[in-house]
């Protein structure tokens, strides 16, 4: 009797165990678990532009590829012998550093209609760590430490930066040196840097455009720029009362309270996925982290859901406009009211949040590698097939 009954229990269990397999399929185990959904911005308001009206993108460490949304083509521009850390499109041309020894950067500049390259800036007069344009300089970082800023120094876009660049830390008042934060102004654009002791050197901590506060090559700090007002945002999970939290210049800093719940502990907000909409008003993504080491590209086995959320700087209300539930739906885009989704059936919907059905914008492969970018009217889609090591690129008007 004894092992009848094991034999019956044991059969129950089979068959539990099969019915749970039948009602998770495989793909949405492989979606949920395996995938590689990389949200880029939150719309076009903050994405990358390049200033041909091309899409640009990495397509591994060595290749630099465009993609036109007029013709739907993609074309690679640019294949470097050496792994490409940083770059830039300009004018015709790839500005790109690599690593041309431990920790010594050198940047090269790549005429994409002739091919013709050259060293620009050799690592032995200046250490390259990344390079930027902006009001006909270049913007080039150097001795980035540890997250609290660098040296900077531009030069002009004619000039030679082995020999014409000038430090952007004599913006400074050499009286300046208590270790605050000092806000110069120059040629449009913000520079926020600070007096370090221990290299007895300014260093800058952010570039930004005076107008949009769109930064320019570095930041430490997540910024959005409301009704010209500079707002801080901060991610502190070790604050019981202050785990997401706003700061306008000049003000107290306030809670986020619509986020101030423990479970989103391993998160952090970034400025690339908030927007002002409305006056006051901050509309902002937050992918909520089931891993301690929290990172903006988290794979999916690493995110329980996603929040779109809504903040009045100024009341200090807030409140969550659309919570996914689950990790099958993520939010990958968000404007004037419509919410951009993509689901777990491969299929990217737009939803607006006052209600209403679904509308289908895309249908993709069921890959693991994906990437959701927006440029101008566009959302940007770029895939690698299983097995592939190149991408598939589509786009569809928003």
């Amino acid at each position: 009797i004894c092992i009848g009954k094991i034999i019956h229990i044991l059969a129950i269990f089979i068959i539990i165990a099969c019915l749970l397999a039948w009602k998770v399929p495989v793909k949405d185990e492989n979606f949920s678990r395996n995938g590689d959904f990389i949200v880029k911005c939150l719309n076009e308001k903050n994405s990358t532009y390049s200033n041909d009206g091309y899409y640009y993108y990495r397509e591994n460490s060595f290749n630099i590829c465009r993609y036109s949304t007029e013709t739907g083509k993609k074309e690679t521009v640019f294949q470097s012998q050496v792994p490409i850390d940083y770059y830039i499109i300009w004018d015709g041309y790839v500005y790109y550093n690599y690593l041309k020894e431990y920790d010594v950067y050198q940047l090269n500049k790549y005429n994409i209609e002739t091919g013709q390259e050259e060293c620009i800036l050799d690592a032995d007069v200046i250490n390259c760590d990344g390079v930027d344009i902006y009001g006909g300089y270049f913007y080039i970082l150097t001795n980035n430490y540890n997250g609290l800023g660098g040296r900077v120094y531009r030069c002009p876009l004619g000039g030679n930066p082995e020999t014409d660049c000038e430090d952007l830390s004599e913006v400074f008042q050499k009286e300046s040196m208590s270790g605050e934060t000092i806000t110069v102004e120059q040629d449009g654009l913000l520079i926020d840097g600070f007096y370090f002791e221990e290299k007895d050197a300014y260093y800058i901590q952010s570039l930004r455009e005076k107008g949009t506060n769109r930064f320019i090559l570095t930041k430490v700090s997540e910024e959005v720029l409301v009704d010209g007002k500079r707002v801080n945002i901060k991610t502190n999970g070790k604050k019981p009362m202050m785990r997401f939290s706003y700061q306008v210049e000049g003000k107290t800093e306030m809670p986020i309270t619509c986020l101030n719940q423990s479970r989103y502990d391993r998160s952090e907000l970034y400025e690339q996925y908030m927007i002002q909409e409305g006056e006051d008003t901050i509309i902002g993504l937050l992918s909520v982290a089931d891993d301690p080491r929290v990172s903006i590209e988290m794979v999916q086995g690493d995110i329980r859901r996603d929040l779109l959320f809504q903040l009045n700087i100024e009341t200090g209300e807030s409140k969550i406009l659309y919570d996914t539930k689950n990790n099958l739906t993520r939010i990958i885009g968000y404007d004037e009211g419509v919410i951009y989704l993509f689901k777990d059936d491969y299929k990217v919907y737009s939803q607006s949040l006052a209600g209403g059905e679904l509308t289908e914008l895309l249908a993709l492969p069921e890959a693991e590698d994906i990437v959701f970018d927006w440029q101008g009217d566009y959302l940007i889609v770029r895939y690698i097939n299983e097995g592939g090591n190149e991408y598939n690129v589509v786009s569809c008007l928003k």
